[in-house]
């Protein structure tokens, strides 16, 4: 009971903040939980600068990164797989950042800006995210070399970079 009386009035308002933010994070984080070792069928993929393409033409692991220009924390996840991709720790034909509905032109300023050479995949639809129970990006999908679903994970994490080079290991 002393605790209570010891905690401040901002400490009721950061506790009421996490718990809200909890509560609206844990389905999507059980949907993700949920989707692990599921198979993935195969599914066309419309490339930015490249002719269309489908899942199982890209053998072996890859990872899906479904992301925004507008997402602060896509952009640190980017930088930090393209330090990856430039020191060679992971195949960069085997990365593919999903972008969720935004026009072609803005994707390129964006790429442009920030001086990147990703494989962009367009989800102009919605489609691929719904595939994949997206709720909030960047969301990131290791997919294993049969395509079945090693992890999904929603948000930064220190271990995003780690994940994807034991996943090409």
């Amino acid at each position: 009971m002393k605790i209570f009386k010891k905690l401040k009035l901002t400490d009721y308002f950061v506790l009421g903040v996490f718990l809200v933010f909890l509560v609206n994070r844990l389905p999507g984080i059980i949907e993700s939980y949920k989707l692990e070792g599921s198979s993935v069928a195969n599914m066309s993929l419309d490339l930015l600068n490249e002719p269309a393409k489908n899942l199982y033409d890209i053998q072996g692991p890859k990872v899906l990164i479904f992301w925004a220009s507008w997402c602060a924390p896509c952009k640190f996840e980017m930088k930090r797989f393209h330090k990856a991709m430039a020191n060679q720790e992971i195949p960069k034909d085997k990365i593919l950042f999903v972008n969720m509905g935004e026009n072609p032109k803005t994707i390129f300023k964006f790429l442009k800006k920030n001086n990147y050479s990703f494989r962009i995949v367009l989800d102009k639809m919605g489609k691929l995210s719904n595939k994949f129970k997206v709720s909030s990006t960047p969301t990131i999908v290791y997919l294993d070399e049969s395509n079945h679903i090693k992890h999904v994970s929603t948000g930064i994490s220190a271990l995003t970079i780690y994940r994807a080079i034991w996943l090409f290991d």
